[in-house]
């Protein structure tokens, strides 16, 4: 069923009834905190290995539990903060030439909406919202490229799990280990794709207020960690094999940068809020990968992916992508 202003305003013991007083006794009423409503969903396929779904659809309502600015989070606000420490070996400080980004909140969330598989159930789900900090940035439009990013790392990450397959099933055969039965897609990167929702009810407007628009996708994980930022970060092979891949299938136009996320206990390398660097096509000293300023590129590539995996030696063995050629080799995933 829809919820409705009532179900979001429950009234309870000492607390006042009318929403905009609520959070001003520092009181909660018990129930949901705010409502939302589905506006836009990224056009990602559902049977893409690269994408974790929150299985909403546009127009389904969300019951907000619970909001918890959990300090594992934090990393998320990294990439706006460049009044941070840039000496070498800040972990929190964005690259010089990384793009200007928004301040934004970020909550670990209960939420409770219809179950997509059997209408007349409702499900909980552990879920990531975001939103502007100024209220007048709360729009639809300030989420249109983080739908875009998502769109478009999760398509790479869907080639990247096809090519891990095939390198998979390549070396069983060598070795001599290989079934009678065709083996089954490796998933090893997935990004969870994010929803923008409106907010159609709140009793807490100091954190959002009805006609706001919030980012939400799921996550299950309270910390984010940085597998590729500013250099700083500790090596992790997957993330940065998925990095150079990315780089390298996209003819060196694109660069996958900030990617940040968690792993699920199957080991999933799972990614939130990625962001897709564009190749210009002018010099501009703040943006990565110039057509005219190839050292810089160079530098910048270096600095993200400092060694390869065994796994980049089968897409890129010559580690060409690090000089901004073009593919290496032809992607028919």
């Amino acid at each position: 069923r829809a919820f409705t202003q009532s179900d979001v305003c429950a009234p309870a013991m000492g607390v006042a009834q009318s929403c905009s007083h609520v959070w001003d006794f520092s009181l909660r009423a018990k129930g949901p905190q705010c409502a939302l409503k589905v506006s836009v969903i990224p056009n990602v396929s559902s049977t893409s290995t690269g994408a974790r779904h929150t299985g909403f659809g546009v127009d389904d309502e969300i019951a907000v539990l619970t909001f918890d600015p959990a300090d594992g989070l934090r990393p998320l606000s990294w990439r706006s903060q460049r009044d941070q420490d840039s000496t070498a070996g800040s972990r929190s400080a964005p690259p010089a030439w990384a793009p200007d980004s928004p301040n934004r909140f970020a909550w670990f969330s209960r939420v409770q909406a219809v179950d997509p598989k059997n209408p007349n159930l409702y499900v909980e789900l552990p879920c990531l919202i975001q939103t502007a900090e100024n209220p007048q940035r709360r729009t639809f439009e300030s989420f249109q490229q983080d739908l875009k990013d998502a769109w478009s790392v999760a398509s790479y990450a869907n080639r990247f799990n096809l090519h891990l397959s095939r390198v998979m099933a390549q070396e069983a055969l060598q070795a001599g280990t290989a079934g009678d039965q065709e083996m089954e897609t490796m998933v090893a990167v997935q990004v969870n794709i994010p929803v923008v929702c409106e907010v159609i009810g709140s009793v807490v407007p100091r954190l959002m207020s009805s006609g706001d628009y919030v980012m939400v996708s799921l996550i299950e994980s309270e910390e984010v960690r940085k597998f590729i930022f500013n250099g700083n970060e500790d090596f992790d092979d997957l993330a940065q094999t998925f990095f150079h891949f990315a780089t390298s299938t996209s003819g060196n136009k694109e660069m996958i940068w900030d990617l940040q996320g968690y792993r699920d206990k199957p080991g999933v390398l799972c990614l939130v809020n990625p962001k897709v660097m564009h190749r210009p096509k002018v010099d501009d000293v703040r943006s990565f990968a110039s057509n005219a300023s190839t050292g810089e590129y160079h530098k910048q590539f270096e600095s993200l992916h400092p060694s390869c995996t065994t796994i980049c030696e089968t897409f890129d063995g010559d580690r060409m992508a690090a000089y901004g050629k073009g593919p290496t080799f032809a992607c028919h995933c």
